[in-house]
């Protein structure tokens, strides 16, 4: 069994320590939370495991292999590197750091010390992100067009991080992963509603050198709760839906033949069948913990390693300097 602690009881530490508890290959040893609040319901629910708020009791017992770390994001960094430094393998939750020289340095630190290194990035554990990648790969749908995703709610809103660091990790990541590629720039323009200087809602503009665009809006002022994302491709069209029961995936035979010749095209709609593909019943959450776990037992590469954290971390710290300065920036 693989020890492991987790740092953080509040709004996604219980949905962790569930799947930690549950997991056949590791045993929830701590659970490290500063309100006491938290501490009280993590008791409750998990008797056998410690409870305090004391991060020395994980960081020094020499027979726990790993934290998972679920505070605020302005807490990650210093988190994550005091358990690599204490020989600790981690799993923080996104994003990996609110700064790419920070991420570069924990990325840096945990290959010094031979430790995993594993980013939150939940959307990729997701079934129906793992079935849009093998789409695009295989070129099921064709030449691949156009992405745009949704995530909209109303709230949570935090007062440490703006609605591009909070939610929009989960698009980027969706975005890079199922792609393969980094984009060549970004735009982004928001809005201060709530808060100085604290954006409610972003849209985000990436250009990519292969000619695929991509638009991402994320909101925590929105009256409903929205989780979409649809990609075009030349021959098939695929939308993702995260807040559908059922039928989360939907894959439309729909495209454009042209025809022309030397004086004029004629660009026709063709409407193909609609269908729902089969797709595993994974929780994502479980998948992302149960990864973790095995790469601490095999030493193998995580699939949200730190190097993909990074990946995304520069495409974040981008949008934020064309949210700062209105511009359009390049990304190296």
């Amino acid at each position: 069994m693989v020890k492991v602690a987790l740092l953080g009881y509040g709004y996604w530490g219980p949905n962790l320590a569930r799947c930690l508890n549950e997991s056949k290959s590791a045993e929830l040893s701590y659970i490290i939370d500063l309100n006491e609040t938290n501490r009280d319901k993590a008791k409750s629910r998990f008797p056998n495991a410690i409870v305090g708020d004391d991060l020395s009791l994980p960081l020094n017992d020499p027979d726990l292999q790993g934290i998972v770390i679920a505070t605020p994001a302005k807490t990650h960094y210093d988190l994550a590197k005091m358990a690599l430094s204490a020989g600790k393998d981690v799993l923080v939750e996104k994003p990996l750091a609110l700064s790419l020289e920070e991420g570069e340095e924990l990325v840096e630190l945990a290959q010094r010390n031979g430790r995993i290194l594993m980013v939150g990035h939940l959307m990729l554990y997701h079934p129906a992100v793992e079935r849009i990648r093998e789409m695009v790969k295989c070129r099921e749908i064709g030449d691949s067009h156009y992405f745009f995703s949704q995530r909209l709610n109303l709230g949570k809103v935090r007062s440490d991080e703006n609605v591009l660091w909070s939610l929009a990790p989960h698009d980027v990541s969706m975005l890079l992963y199922i792609f393969d590629e980094m984009p060549s720039s970004v735009c982004a323009h928001g809005g201060c509603f709530l808060q100085k200087a604290i954006e409610d809602i972003v849209f985000i503009h990436l250009d990519f050198p292969s000619g695929i665009m991509a638009d991402i809006q994320v909101s925590w002022l929105s009256p409903l709760k929205i989780r979409r994302v649809l990609i075009v491709g030349e021959q098939k069209m695929l939308i993702f839906d995260d807040v559908e029961p059922l039928e989360k995936l939907k894959v439309y035979e729909h495209s454009i033949d042209i025809k022309g010749n030397a004086f004029m095209n004629t660009f026709t709609p063709r409407y193909g069948d609609i269908y729902s593909p089969v797709l595993p019943s994974t929780e994502p959450l479980r998948a992302e913990c149960e990864e973790f776990i095995r790469c601490i037992q095999t030493r193998e590469k995580p699939k949200t390693d730190g190097e993909e954290g990074l990946k995304v971390l520069k495409v974040l710290e981008s949008a934020q300097r064309s949210l700062d300065t209105g511009e359009r920036v390049f990304i190296n």
